[in-house]
């Protein structure tokens, strides 16, 4: 069910809410930044995570909570490879009144690579449903992408603020199952870091196809020129030489001669 032919990881993390209303200012973070800039430590029981659902195009993408809640206020989201986190993985198809893409500027500032649609944010502070569904398609070059999938993410809601009014957050990695990579599912195998195997099929022909011997059947048939009489009940033309000449016979066989 949940979507891991390279590392890839999807980044999702929360920003300010109370402080940047309309979207995180970076195109990356991690948590050592998120609790230097909030002043609140992330909380594994608040709930959050991830769902990654496999799509015939890519996955379906939503935000979850395991402790009740319904929705949540921030979010900073992009897909990445373990091995190349410079680089942000295919585009997101996201609902324009509550998601924003990151400014271009943004992640050029910080050598980040990739389409406007790889990287996206909340636009406001309004209560986000987790329900929500982001369908990601990946670009044909990410198929080349070599790493470990995972799911980097954190969100935040404003239940509870720190005393700096930040809301509450959780990050973590979530780790993409090989099954759901959507690079293994065009090879249709592949091993847990992303290398392809090499599978050699052989196809035999079917044995009504196969022949020792082709002609044209629109010749005659080739008529066999009559041999000298067999000897010792083998045609003489098969008579085995034993590394000496034969003799030409007499008017009766030379028997044993030629042995």
């Amino acid at each position: 069910m949940i979507f891991s032919i390279v590392p890839l990881a999807i980044a999702a993390l929360a920003s300010s809410v109370a402080a940047l209303p309309t979207g995180a200012p970076k195109c990356a973070i991690n948590a050592t930044v998120i609790e230097a800039a909030h002043g609140i430590a992330p909380d594994a029981s608040l709930g959050w995570d991830l769902s990654v659902t496999s799509t015939a195009t890519g996955w379906d993408v939503s935000v979850i909570n395991t402790a009740g809640k319904k929705t949540y206020n921030g979010v900073l989201m992009y897909v990445v490879v373990e091995s190349d986190l410079k680089t942000h993985l295919g585009k997101f198809d996201i609902d324009t009144s509550l998601f924003r893409y990151t400014k271009p500027e943004v992640c050029a500032a910080a050598n980040i690579k990739g389409p406007v649609e790889a990287t996206f944010t909340h636009a406001n502070p309004k209560p986000k449903p987790v329900s929500t569904v982001f369908k990601f398609t990946p670009n044909p070059a990410d198929f080349a992408a070599v790493g470990k999938m995972f799911i980097n993410f954190a969100v935040a809601d404003t239940d509870k603020k720190s005393a700096k009014g930040a809301p509450e957050w959780f990050t973590k990695r979530f780790y993409i199952d090989d099954k759901d990579d959507f690079r293994m599912k065009k090879m249709g195998y592949g091993t847990p870091m992303g290398e392809p195997m090499i599978r050699k099929v052989i196809k035999c022909k079917p044995k009504s196809m196969m022949s020792h011997t082709s002609y044209d059947k629109s010749l005659p048939k080739p008529v066999e020129t009559p041999m000298s009489k067999p000897s010792y009940g083998m045609p003489a033309h098969d008579k085995p030489a034993y590394g000496m000449p034969m003799e030409t016979p007499a008017s009766k066989p030379a028997y044993g001669a030629s042995y």
